[in-house]
């Protein structure tokens, strides 16, 4: 769970790229191989709705669920940058046949072995440390990182406080990531989704969900120097 605090800062469109190896953009292959699998997937959904005899072999389930994760997982650090509602729907239902509904599954297929190929790449550089989003929290961009106690809710949190230069960067992925999950990875893994519910402009915010021992050692890791 998220919670911004009195926002003191001011939105910021344009930002340079990050030091830290992760693209604030959502990298193009990653957001056209998405795409295309989704036009794809569309229209075999579409064909296999309308006459389930046209997927003998039950290939559709499978690569939707597929395309489905990969594109949670790429919106948990880019947004609405690749939200599925922004795909394209596939071609016409007049065209359903049993083979180019084959050849659909196969199309997607090949573009959503690209997106994990590319989305793994970015992955790597994220194997160390704290990331929010394709943000890297360290030293020089925290002011503070403190773990506190929220009793309305009867839980921990962590209240964490950035320098001046780094609000701008959570200000742009808070706002591009509204209604929708934005990951916190430590170390490479998913420790939290939280729910973006208001742009974070001050630069001061809490992270709750985790429990106690995960955000200490979030707020040290976060203070450790870059």
């Amino acid at each position: 769970m998220w919670s911004a605090l009195p926002a003191l800062g001011l939105f910021v469109a344009q930002l340079p790229a990050p030091a830290n190896g992760t693209p604030l953009n959502a990298p193009p292959p990653i957001v056209d191989a998405l795409r295309a699998a989704a036009e794809q997937i569309h229209f075999a959904g579409q064909c296999v709705e309308l006459h389930p005899q046209m997927d003998p072999d039950g290939g559709y389930r499978p690569r939707e669920a597929m395309f489905r994760t990969a594109v949670d997982d790429a919106v948990g650090i880019w947004g609405g940058q690749v939200d599925p509602d922004s795909h394209p729907v596939g071609g016409s239902a007049e065209r359903c046949s049993k083979e180019s509904v084959a050849a659909a599954l196969t199309a997607a297929d090949s573009d959503l072995q690209d997106e994990v190929r590319d989305f793994a790449e970015v992955a790597r550089t994220m194997a160390r440390g704290v990331w929010i989003g394709p943000m890297k929290l360290c030293g020089e961009q925290v002011v503070s990182a403190t773990v506190s106690f929220a009793p309305r809710v009867g839980a921990p949190r962590l209240d964490i406080a950035l320098a001046p230069a780094a609000r701008p960067v959570l200000a742009r992925l808070s706002a591009e990531t509204l209604e929708r999950h934005l990951d916190v990875r430590f170390n490479g893994t998913v420790v939290a989704r939280p729910r973006m519910n208001a742009q974070l402009t001050g630069g001061v915010f809490y992270l709750m969900g985790p429990g106690k021992p995960v955000l200490k050692r979030l707020g040290a890791a976060i203070t450790t120097p870059c």
